[in-house]
């Protein structure tokens, strides 16, 4: 019999994936602003590199506490069925959403050649191996890449579930020193930042232990670990040894407290339009193109030349991004649902 997901743990888990990509489209806000703009890049510096640098790894942490949750012994049969399941969920849409996306640049790039000048190589000019980096190595759909490291994370399922089974904590123990010591792995695809969250995730996972409780029992102390090591963080001094150790400190500590935070939320958060969570993925893969064009013609009409108008952009923009991403979810659910469902992975 398959293992159900608590409906508290569900529904923080739901609640959190919005909160979460609300972030990233944030992350990826970043107007073309004069090096000058000190004010401007202070804000950026607080919200995208400190305090909102948790989005991703939580995402990957999720991500592997979900595949393995329920899952007793991890054969073959159940191997081969996750691994379908996630070919439809995750692989089809890279691949329809990075063509698609590539085919409009090209009409882009022909209609109006000057607004993605310098922002993407010209499509007219891809030979094979342009084709290749754009699909994988590089994405044109730039946020794909956490697709791409989540999928081939889900290949190397077999050997994290042995790994973790029989070595217990010591294989994540390893790859958080390598996440610490921003050691990376030369491969594409093979991200240390996805390996060590998703095998964080999946250690719950195999092991049963109640991440949920932990983070409810102890969320004051969380809270105040979380502010201690995102002020330190944001203090040090950008290029001293140690700066990079400590913000990635802050990144774990910050994720386990958004879990408890979430807990404590959800009925709060619970108000919210239900496609307000079914749209997570949808914001996910549209956002990134539209808020590049948006920025663009800000800048190209003069408005970011304003150390004041940059901040405006940075906080107005996605916002913007976001509430005509949930409108043409809800619009295609309604009209063209088979194909939303076909674009969204069947979310």
């Amino acid at each position: 019999m398959k293992k159900n997901l608590p409906a508290f743990a569900s529904d923080t888990i739901k609640y959190l994936r919005f909160v979460l990509i609300i972030m990233v489209v944030y992350i990826h806000s970043m107007p073309s602003a004069d090096s000058s703009f000190k004010a401007f890049y202070m804000v950026h510096d607080i919200v995208v590199v400190n305090l909102f640098s948790v989005a991703v790894p939580l995402f990957f942490f999720f991500s592997g506490y979900l595949f393995f949750f329920g899952v007793e012994r991890f054969g073959f049969g159940v191997y081969k069925s996750k691994l379908k399941k996630r070919a439809k969920t995750l692989l089809l849409p890279y691949i329809i959403w990075s063509l698609a996306i590539i085919a409009l640049l090209f009409v882009f790039q022909k209609l109006f050649p000057g607004l993605f000048s310098g922002t993407f190589q010209n499509i007219s000019d891809f030979g094979i191996r342009d084709f290749w980096n754009a699909l994988w190595v590089a994405p044109v759909e730039y946020q794909f890449w956490f697709l791409r490291d989540l999928f081939i994370a889900i290949l190397l399922t077999p050997v994290i579930w042995l790994l973790i089974k029989y070595l217990h904590i010591l294989p994540v123990l390893a790859l958080c020193a390598l996440y610490l010591l921003r050691i990376i792995i030369p491969i594409s695809g093979l991200g240390v930042v996805c390996l060590f969250f998703f095998s964080l995730g999946a250690f719950f996972s195999i092991h049963k232990v109640d991440f949920f409780g932990f983070c409810d029992r102890y969320f004051y102390v969380l809270m105040a670990l979380s502010i201690v090591l995102f002020t330190a963080s944001v203090a040090v001094k950008e290029g001293i040894s140690y700066d990079i150790f400590i913000h990635r400190l802050s990144v774990i500590a910050g994720m386990f407290f958004m879990i408890s935070a979430g807990l404590r939320l959800r009925r709060l958060l619970s108000r919210l339009p239900e496609v307000f969570y079914d749209s997570t993925f949808f914001i996910y893969a549209f956002h990134a193109i539209p808020i590049v064009l948006f920025m663009r013609i800000l800048e190209k009409a003069g408005f970011l030349s304003c150390e004041r108008n940059a901040i405006i952009a940075f906080f107005v923009v996605p916002v913007i991004i976001i509430a005509i991403s949930i409108l043409l979810y809800y619009l295609l659910r309604k009209i063209f649902p088979r194909f939303t469902s076909l674009i969204t992975g069947g979310r």
